[in-house]
């Protein structure tokens, strides 16, 4: 039995408390611990984290997506990352999809990132930006 409480015993009121704040308290202290912050630092900053949470969102109704559309985006970014103009079968077999979805893939990306660079601008109909 370890001898330190873990960080919300420590630090979150545990009666009253969210239980959700409390877990994700404990995520956030044992992801720092993994990182090899020391468990009394790990819970301080658990502890704030929380309550910085909890100032930005407190009273809203908060919807978490599963992973699945995160690990998504992230091997998404990772072909991305990888993708050198020139190397679609290599990125399919590396990943283990067809080319085909390699080029979906890599259409969807560019569509993402020139949206974030140019705003959704279409930059070939003449039109001015809007403002």
């Amino acid at each position: 039995m370890s001898t330190q409480p873990a960080p919300q015993q420590q630090l979150l009121p545990t009666d009253d408390f969210p239980q959700l704040l409390t877990e994700l308290a404990e995520v956030i202290a044992r992801t720092l611990r993994d990182v090899d912050l020391p468990e009394d630092r790990a819970a301080a900053v658990a502890a704030t984290a929380i309550d910085h949470v909890i100032d930005l969102f407190g009273g809203q109704v908060i919807y978490l997506p599963k992973a699945a559309r995160s690990k998504t985006h992230r091997r998404w970014q990772e072909i991305w990352d990888k993708f050198t103009g020139h190397n679609h079968a290599q990125l399919a077999k590396e990943f283990g999809m067809g080319v085909h979805n390699i080029y979906k893939v890599i259409a969807t990306m560019r569509a993402l990132n020139a949206k974030r660079l140019y705003g959704g601008q279409d930059l070939f109909s003449g039109d001015e930006p809007a403002k």
